[in-house]
């Protein structure tokens, strides 16, 4: 009997490598709030669609990259 067709292995396989990332970035962001997004000034809860900027969150393994 076969459990796995070969597209949902190749799948898992793909998958296989990620790890999740912890939650707390955004959590601390929702509590704040709405805030306006740096570059363009619009209101914003997590990420501005107009800038493609974060709004609210500061990812510390990415800070140099955004300067």
């Amino acid at each position: 009997m076969l459990l796995f067709s070969s597209s949902q292995v190749s799948v898992a396989s793909a998958l296989s490598g990620l790890q999740l990332a912890s939650h707390a970035p955004l959590d601390a962001a929702q509590r704040v709030g709405r805030r306006k997004c740096s570059r363009c000034g619009a209101s914003r809860m997590f990420y501005c669609y107009s800038c493609c900027a974060l709004v609210g969150c500061v990812n510390p393994q990415r800070r140099d990259a955004t300067r």
